[in-house]
């Protein structure tokens, strides 16, 4: 879904009007500032910063300045905090990241625990900490700014912090977590008709679709951001807008068009002069050419956006623009400079999620240390409760029933152990359980990097030994598929925990079903490779529309795929089939292997299941591939199948619905 060139010239000729509004209103300011004085004329500085943060983060740092000083000279510790505030924005725009820390902090000390001032501090000190690439303390942060304002209940500094944090979560790839952050956000935005920051949740839920695959519903929250912006003085949010919008274009094919609108956002961002989305554009630029394979210009800005990104500090963009440069050269075959650059992201990855999972780490402890507390408190609330009930009670039938109440009481209090003793074993059998789930996410999680790393070891091994001898290729190819079959043991442990939990979400969108099969084959054929085994794909002659989960029947997909290929022998042919039949579509995979005998069919799709048959190369089998993959087709209302015979290979039939909506 691409934008028309008469609405780009509405959102050009917009921009304009926006721009001529704002004007005014800085105008009609100044003319304020002329006969103002004292507090006022605070009041004014800081609403022209205000005004101009996003047109132009230079000028607001001279009102902020000049609100700061008057603010000093006048004694006034509360203006002085919101001036310093209104500094450190402007700095964060500017990119000068360790001076608008710097003021947010001071700003916080002179607040006179002003609740408000102080969430905004910290929350601002969030977005520091974020754009330095230090995820742990912008959360830390997000979550202290969010607790304040939820403290003194204000809806839009409320929806403000947990649209911070929501981002965050979508960067971590939860989500499901960020889902409900998001959704609060843009509900109170409505309700408080506050324009501003319903752009601003409308981009971020378009990041939410755009970074699960979801290109047709970010395209929508795109252009929904486009059009809260029509009655808005920013032309910031404009070129932010085009320039994610340009990121889709890029992902579905059209270079041209985005780079056109990459252009466009970085001349706005030049002319406000932020240079914080001034280097994010260049590394997105880098991108872009080299996906239209024009190498001299994507290392030209992929240079360009390095050297910014370690001025400023930025860690996010300096990541991006390593792994750009590391993939052109790569391409170009120049193999010493792609060592080089891969070695430097691999570095900085490494920093980066050593730092964001000792904070995870920290969090669960703290979590459950609280939980605990909690707990403890409510159990002896109970029961101090109980005893007074019981005291009262006795008060009430003295003589005759004391022998009574004295056994009825010391019963109590050995229930009351007793219970207390099973409340306590019990919430230690839950948190023992949240915890290995929480262990088997992180252990997951952290899996993935050193796969990853070895699958880039591996690679800088097979660009820097131009002939490779028989025994180091075999070796090669091993480690290829032992890292291979680590990665997708990850997911399975990722998929089984999240299915077992619950907490697995199916997200349905358009998509045409020879395209996809032919991007799934794709991924495939260079670990097919490494056993000699051809893929043949036999698509649909006419292409069809397909409703329904992408990512569900990838997993599915490759689950099945992977097998075929992992119980093949080598040089042998992997066929894949499609079918469209009334209401539903098939896909068949059909491998040469030993069989499957016909006893094992049957209990084939539960976990940990493995059959006799082996792997016919290194591989490793865990029996957790096809158990997803009949759980997630479930999930999809659909059928799966195996006929197979020993000694006659195996072929696996999967039917689901075109349309999941219409089930």
């Amino acid at each position: 879904m691409h934008l028309k060139i008469s609405y780009i010239l509405i959102l050009q000729f917009l921009c304009f009007s926006v721009y001529s509004q704002q004007q005014d209103y800085i105008d009609s300011l100044q003319q304020k500032l002329v006969n103002a004085d004292g507090n006022q004329k605070i009041r004014i500085y800081n609403g022209l910063s205000w005004a101009t943060k996003f047109s132009s983060p230079a000028l607001a740092f001279e009102y902020a300045e000049k609100a700061y000083h008057l603010s000093k000279e006048l004694g006034n510790e509360t203006a002085q905090a919101i001036s310093l505030n209104r500094m450190g924005a402007a700095n964060l725009k500017l990119g000068e990241l360790n001076t608008s820390l710097m003021h947010m902090l001071e700003a916080i000390k002179i607040s006179n625990n002003n609740q408000k001032i102080i969430a905004t501090s910290k929350r601002q000190i969030g977005e520091v900490y974020e754009a330095q690439g230090n995820l742990p303390e912008a959360m830390k942060n997000y979550y202290i700014a969010l607790s304040i304002v939820d403290s003194i209940g204000k809806p839009i500094e409320i929806a403000r912090s947990a649209l911070r944090v929501a981002g965050l979560y979508i960067k971590l790839e939860k989500f499901q977590i960020s889902d409900r952050y998001l959704d609060y956000a843009i509900d109170v935005y409505k309700e408080e008709k506050y324009l501003r920051g319903l752009h601003l949740a409308y981009l971020l839920k378009g990041d939410y679709y755009f970074k699960q695959g979801i290109q047709d519903s970010s395209i929508i929250y795109y252009n929904k951001a486009l059009s809260s912006l029509e009655n808005l003085k920013d032309r910031y949010g404009y070129a932010t807008t085009i320039a994610k919008i340009a990121r889709v274009m890029e992902a579905q094919g059209n270079f041209d068009d985005a780079i056109t609108d990459y252009y466009r956002a970085l001349d706005t961002f030049k002319i406000i002069n932020d240079k914080k989305e001034v280097t994010h554009t260049y590394v997105a630029l880098a991108q872009a050419y080299a996906n239209s394979k024009n190498a001299k210009k994507g290392i030209y800005y992929g240079e360009i956006a390095l050297s910014e990104s370690k001025k400023l500090g930025l860690s996010n963009e300096e990541k991006g623009a390593y792994y750009v440069l590391y993939s052109i050269y790569k391409e170009i075959n120049n193999q010493s400079k792609a060592i080089s650059y891969l070695e430097s992201y691999l570095n900085l990855m490494d920093s980066l999620h050593y730092s964001e999972e000792s904070w995870r780490v920290e969090q669960m402890q703290n979590s459950y240390e609280l939980e605990i507390q909690v707990k403890e408190n409510e159990l002896s609330k109970a029961i101090i409760t109980n005893q007074a009930l019981t005291i009262k009670n006795n008060s009430l039938i003295r003589n005759f029933l004391i022998i009574i109440a004295a056994l009825v009481f010391a019963l109590a209090t050995i229930i009351g152990y007793t219970l207390k003793k099973v409340k306590r074993a019990n919430q230690q059998l839950i948190l023992a359980n949240e915890e290995k789930n929480e262990a088997i996410s992180l252990i997951s999680h952290d899996l993935k990097s050193p796969f990853n790393k070895i699958k880039g070891l591996a690679h800088i091994l097979e660009l820097q030994l131009e002939n490779i001898d028989a025994e180091t290729a075999d070796l090669l190819s091993k480690i290829n598929i032992i890292t291979h079959d680590g990665l997708v043991l990850v997911q399975n442990l990722v998929d089984i925990k999240a299915l077992k939990s619950g907490s697995y979400i199916i997200k349905n969108t358009s998509f045409e079903i020879n395209d996809f099969f032919n991007n799934r084959v794709q991924g495939f054929e260079q670990f097919a490779l490494l056993k000699k085994i051809k893929i043949k794909f036999e698509p649909l002659e006419t292409n069809r529309q397909v409703y329904s989960d992408v990512n569900s029947i990838s997993r599915i997909f490759d689950n099945i795929l992977s097998n075929a290929i992992k119980y093949s022998p080598e040089g042998e042919i992997v066929l894949i089939e499609c079918s469209i039949v009334e209401n539903s579509f098939s896909f068949s995979i059909s491998d040469n292997g030993k069989g499957i005998d016909q006893k094992d069919i049957a209990t084939l799709f539960e976990k940990y299941k493995t059959g006799l048959a082996s792997p016919t190369g290194t591989e490793l089998s865990n029996g957790l591939g096809l158990a997803i993959a009949s759980s997630l087709i479930n999930k999809l209302r659909g059928t799966i199948k195996c006929i197979s015979q020993l000694g006659n290979g195996a072929t696996f039939i999967v039917s689901l619905p075109i349309n999941q909506s219409s089930i």
